[in-house]
C-alpha cells in the first residue's frame, strides 16, 4: 500500500513465522509426532506473528505506542494530541503542494482508534500515519488552509500514566507558510539528536487572561445569610480582591463579567469570557444549606454531565435555575453547546478544569475549612465554556456562621485571594510549554 512519499512505504512482509511452522506441524501428521512438534513450534514462535501495523509482538514489547490522536478546533488555534505510553523526543516541518505538517518521532507501535488517513477536524483534512524508516514513525497532518505550530510539548497523561504530544496551530497565509517550508537539512531524524522543532513565532500577549465571575446579581442576589447578607454582594467583593492579587504578580490580566449589582445571564458570562480570549474561568459563589447549620468548608465543582453526588446535582438545579429570575426561558443545552460538547476539543478543556480543580483544592485548604469530598463536579451551565477550563468555586456556606464570617472577613478575603493566586501560578506553570527547541 503507497502512503505517500512523505510517510514511505507500506512494505509487504513474509508470512508470520508461527503460522509458516503451524502449516508445516500439518503437513507432518503422518509422521509419527508431527502434529506434536509443530504445535510446540509455533508455541515456541508465536510472538512473531504479525501486528495490524505491521510490527511483531516482540519488536513492539519495548517500544512507546501512540494509543489516541484527535483535534480540538478552538477560536483561536486547533490542537493536534496525541496519547503515548511514554516520553519521545520529536521534530516538527512543514512541506507545500499540497500544504502538510510533518511530525518525526522514534519508531512507536500504532494503536489508533483510526485507520490512516482519518481523524481530520476543521482545517486539517486527514491525519497520516506509519512507519517511515527503521527507527523513524512519521504523522502526516493534511491540511485545508495554510497553519504553523505554535507550540509543541509534552505534558503528563490526564487519564493514565502515559504522555501527551501536543501541538497548538494557528492560521496564516499562503505566502508566510510557503518560505517556512521544506525537508529539515538532515533526512535521519535520531532519537539521541536535540529534538528541533520548526515553530513559526507569532505574537502573543505576555499575560494570561482570566475572567472571575462573581455569582449572581441584580434581580438574583443568590443565598441570603443568616444575617441577611446576600450572597452577590459577598462574591463580588471576593472577586474584586483576587483581581487584585492576580495582577499584583504582574501575570495576569483579569476582567470581572460584573464589576457592580447587575444582573447576567449564565450563557453571556460565558460569553463575555470567550471574547476576551480567556485562559481561564474562574466563578464564585457561596452556597445556602436550609437545616445544616454545622456543614461548612469551601469546595470546587468542574463540569460533568453525571453529577458526582446528590448535593453536587442540588447545587446545579439551583444555580442553573438563576435565569429564570431575569426572565428567560431555561432549555436543555442548545444546538451549537451540544455540538460542541461531544468535540474532542472539550475533552482538554475538562481535564484542565480538573487540574486547575486539584491545584485549587491544595491551596485553598491551607487557609480554610473544606468539604469532605471538595472536589465535584456536576452539570453547571456557566462552567460550559467549550475552549476555556473553568471551575466554580463555592466559598463556603452562608447557613453557617463561621463560613459567613469568613467571607465576610477582609483579611480572610486576601488569604484566600493568594491561595487561589497561588494554586493558578501553580497551574500555569505545569502547563508551561516545554518547546521541542529546548
Amino acid at each position: 500500500m503507497w502512503y505517500g512519499a512523505d510517510l514511505g512505504i507500506a512494505q509487504r512482509r513474509a508470512p508470520p513465522i508461527g503460522l509458516v511452522l503451524l502449516f508445516k506441524g500439518v503437513k507432518l501428521r503422518q509422521m509419527r509426532y508431527g502434529a506434536f512438534f509443530g504445535a510446540v513450534l509455533f508455541g515456541l514462535f508465536g510472538l512473531a506473528l504479525t501486528l495490524p501495523n505491521g510490527q511483531s509482538f516482540a519488536q513492539g514489547a519495548d517500544r512507546v505506542a501512540a494509543t489516541n490522536a484527535r483535534l480540538g478546533v478552538h477560536t483561536d488555534k486547533t490542537r493536534f494530541v496525541i496519547d503515548l505510553t511514554k516520553t519521545v523526543e520529536f521534530r516538527t516541518f512543514t512541506l507545500v503542494k499540497p500544504n502538510r505538517i510533518v511530525i518525526d518521532l522514534p519508531e512507536v507501535d500504532w494503536r489508533l482508534p483510526f485507520p490512516s488517513g482519518g481523524g481530520g477536524a476543521g482545517d486539517v483534512s486527514q491525519i497520516r500515519y506509519n512507519l517511515y524508516k527503521a527507527g523513524t514513525s512519521r504523522i502526516v497532518l493534511d491540511l485545508n488552509a495554510p497553519m504553523a505550530v505554535d507550540k509543541a510539548f509534552m505534558i503528563p497523561s490526564e487519564i493514565g500514566p502515559g504522555r501527551r504530544m501536543v501541538l497548538d496551530l494557528r492560521a496564516i497565509d499562503q505566502a508566510t507558510f510557503s518560505a517556512s517550508a521544506g525537508w529539515p537539512k538532515d533526512p535521519v531524524f535520531r532519537k539521541t539528536a536535540a529534538v528541533k522543532t520548526a515553530v513559526i513565532p507569532i505574537p502573543r500577549p505576555s499575560f494570561r487572561v482570566i475572567v472571575v465571575d462573581p455569582g449572581h446579581g441584580g434581580k438574583d442576589p443568590g443565598a441570603i445569610s443568616i444575617s441577611g447578607k446576600e450572597e452577590a454582594d459577598l462574591v463580588l467583593t471576593m472577586s474584586k480582591e483576587l483581581k487584585k492579587q492576580l495582577e499584583k504578580s504582574g501575570r495576569y490580566k483579569v476582567y470581572l463579567t460584573r464589576s457592580d449589582d447587575s444582573s447576567l445571564r449564565l450563557r453571556e458570562r460565558i460569553e463575555f469570557a470567550r471574547q476576551k480570549k480567556a485562559d481561564l474561568f474562574v466563578s464564585l459563589h457561596a452556597d445556602m444549606l436550609v437545616g445544616r447549620p454545622n456543614t461548612r468548608g469551601a469546595s470546587v465543582y468542574t463540569l460533568s454531565e453525571r453529577a458526582s453526588d446528590a448535593a453536587a446535582a442540588a447545587l446545579a438545579a439551583k444555580e442553573n435555575q438563576a435565569d429564570t429570575l431575569l426572565g428567560v426561558e431555561m432549555t436543555d443545552n442548545s444546538d451549537e453547546v451540544n455540538d460542541i460538547l461531544i468535540d474532542l476539543a472539550m475533552r482538554d478543556t475538562k481535564n484542565s478544569s480538573v487540574r486547575l480543580a486539584k491545584k485549587l483544592v491544595k491551596e485553598i485548604r491551607k487557609e480554610t475549612s473544606v468539604l469532605n469530598n471538595p472536589h465535584r463536579s456536576a452539570s453547571l451551565v456557566v462552567l460550559k465554556a467549550p475552549d476555556i477550563p473553568s471551575v466554580l468555586l463555592e466559598l463556603g456556606y452562608l447557613s453557617n456562621r463561621q463560613d459567613e464570617k469568613n467571607i465576610s472577613s477582609k483579611k480572610w478575603r486576601q488569604k484566600s485571594a493568594k491561595a487561589i493566586t497561588r494554586a493558578i501560578d501553580t497551574y500555569f506553570g505545569a502547563s508551561e510549554i516545554l518547546e521541542a527547541s529546548r
